[in-house]
């Protein structure tokens, strides 16, 4: 099962190679003309409504199918029923969680073979889309005027984001009174060995990610190095974020496809119990749920040179979108309010932070006290999209070759 993930996630990485140099690309002096005319028509992406009229869009969406998602996350139809469907009457939303890589091969296929089925594109991955469907003229972003002020202009163009999600490393909160390690660096000492739970970075898109910015923050990894082993350290690999991922795997992980699949590394009355990494930093919500029996753990957020790698998920307007002013309607109410409520509400968890900085309160646990983390709270690597989608495909392979 894990061989045929990772063929498709070669061939999904291969295929956007390939994508890059077909002719829908756009050029210096600006958009094909039928791309052009299609964004002017529609007011997305440079053409957006200098004011947002949120009712006159929604006469429009009136006149419009069903807006069609594709979706990593399965919280949407939570999301929607908030108040979206007694806000905006008929206006219908068929929501696909399909995944992220999912999402993102489906749009390309279907594009690519004259098809226009999606509306809206609502995945992480951000450098791919960057890098990728942007420059295909494949997806644009929308914001509503309300929001421009509230949102970094980085994460309006080109692309949207909905939130900032982290990956992170959990411990066990019930065996260690405090978290047994202060470095990346601890992860490959003995003591370790075979105790460390990881998703896999073959088949997660996520884990590669957290992997690659390791590799482009080289030098803040040998720094690091020296302080936890007083000595500079001695490369075998390019650099010590190579160094760090080929050591690692001497540790012996245990892979894991999901981080669903590593709720054991919170289960009480272990003595001794493994270090959860590269978990998505909501999984926090999981910590004290009753359905899931006695689980305790919580994020390593002190340790150095910094707790994790926080990344954006995206939602955007996929190019020839049958229902442009539905998906604007979508778009603007999932975005939610100043509170984090509305559409934000599901997502509006410790873990996922809005990507709109007026929420000034901050997210509240759903069985625990004392679990909130502000995102300025906590030293992080910011995802660099355009290195990381530079350096991503050598990453893999080393992956490839070092993980068994």
């Amino acid at each position: 099962m894990r061989f045929s993930k990772v063929k498709y996630f070669m061939a999904l990485v291969l295929g956007m190679a390939i994508l890059l140099s077909t002719p829908l690309r756009s050029y210096a002096g600006g958009y094909p003309a039928k791309v052009d005319k299609w964004l002017r028509e529609n007011k997305v992406g440079p053409y957006q409504e200098e004011e947002t009229d949120l009712n006159a869009i929604y006469k429009a969406a009136l006149k419009e199918g069903p807006v069609v998602v594709y979706a990593s996350s399965s919280r949407g139809p939570v999301a929607l029923s908030n108040g979206f469907y007694e806000k905006w009457p008929g206006i219908e939303v068929e929501w696909n969680t399909v995944g992220t890589s999912g999402g993102i091969q489906r749009l390309i296929t279907e594009q690519q073979s004259g098809v226009y089925n999606v509306d809206i594109l609502f995945v992480s991955d951000f450098p791919t889309q960057a890098n990728v469907l942007v420059p295909a003229n494949m997806l644009f972003p929308w914001v509503p005027s309300s929001m421009r002020d509230v949102i970094q202009p980085a994460f309006q163009d080109p692309l949207l984001a909905h939130r900032y999600e982290a990956r992170v490393i959990f411990y066990n909160d019930d065996a260690y009174s405090e978290c047994p390690i202060d470095s990346w660096w601890d992860l490959v000492k003995p003591e370790w060995y075979k105790n460390i739970v990881l998703e896999d970075p073959r088949v997660s898109g996520s884990t590669l990610d957290l992997f690659t910015t390791l590799v482009i923050n080289a030098d803040q990894m040998a720094e690091e190095y020296e302080r936890v082993f007083g000595e500079h350290i001695k490369l075998t690999t390019p650099n010590a974020g190579y160094e760090f991922i080929k050591r690692l795997a001497k540790n012996r992980p245990r892979l894991i496809d999901r981080d669903s699949e590593g709720r054991f590394v919170a289960k009480t009355g272990q003595e001794r119990p493994p270090l959860g990494v590269s978990f998505a930093f909501s999984r926090i919500r999981d910590a004290g749920n009753p359905e899931l029996g006695d689980l305790r753990w919580t994020v390593a957020t002190d340790i150095t040179p910094a707790a994790g790698l926080i990344y954006p998920s995206g939602i955007n307007i996929a190019y020839r979108s049958k229902s442009p002013n539905g998906a604007k309607l979508v778009i603007e109410w999932l975005l939610g309010d100043e509170n984090g409520e509305k559409g934000m509400t599901p997502w509006f968890v410790p873990g996922n932070w809005p990507s709109r900085f007026d929420v000034k309160t901050g997210s509240e646990h759903p069985y625990l006290d004392g679990y909130s983390w502000g995102i300025n709270d906590i030293n992080w690597w910011y995802m660099d999209s355009k290195r990381l989608w530079e350096e991503k495909i050598n990453v893999l392979e080393f992956v490839q070759e070092h993980f068994r």
